[in-house]
């Protein structure tokens, strides 16, 4: 009678990970042999001495450097991540309500029949003429009065497990609102411009 709902996938892209696989894919020869990036091997591929240190020549942008852009784009990042993550639970709310909606009518439904069979029999039991047929109503009108006591009960137990539901996503929402980025330098790659005399 009761179905839980499906569970939550709570992990986030990783992004700097998606970013690995492609350059060993768009370069297999720069993999070792546990599937890591041989930046000796990138170094040889790119054809370049590749200088993995700090960037020695200030880049500028008209009123912006090169970290301030990096920071709009971890910020971007983290905006996006956090709609997607909005949107994610949002829906995953939305699945918890219709399934708690559904429990609840399920277990509500099966109340109001057996209080209806109840109501029945008892007007049943009023107009019945011998005794023997007053007993047999009197003791199924019993035995519908456990079941409907027990339905209550199953109510209170739906809406235990709901609650439950919802604080476990309430929980999950909770860990994704502290986001970090971490940053990780893959290859640094050095050029020069050389004009015509």
């Amino acid at each position: 009678m009761t179905t839980q709902p499906e569970p939550f996938d709570l992990r986030s892209q990783d992004i700097a990970e998606d970013r690995r696989q492609e350059l060993l894919r768009l370069s297999p020869e720069i993999r070792t042999e546990g599937g890591q990036i041989d930046f000796e091997r990138l170094k040889l591929a790119l054809g370049q001495a590749v200088d993995v240190g700090k960037e020695r020549y200030g880049l500028t942008w008209p009123d912006t450097t090169l970290a301030e852009l990096t920071n709009q784009v971890q910020d971007a990042r983290l905006k996006g991540i956090s709609g997607r993550n909005a949107r994610f639970f949002e829906d995953e709310l939305k699945k918890l309500d219709a399934w708690a909606d559904d429990q609840l009518a399920s277990a509500e439904k099966a109340l109001k029949d057996v209080k209806k069979r109840i109501r029945d029999l008892r007007n049943a039991a009023s107009k019945a003429a011998d005794l023997v047929e007053q007993a047999r109503i009197q003791s199924e009108i019993s035995d519908l009065e456990r079941r409907q006591r027990k339905l209550r009960q199953e109510i209170f137990d739906v809406e235990d497990r709901i609650l439950a539901q919802r604080d476990q996503l309430v929980a999950a929402i909770r860990g994704k609102l502290h986001q970090s980025i971490q940053q990780q330098t893959l290859f640094t790659i050095r050029w020069s411009l050389q004009g015509q005399p």
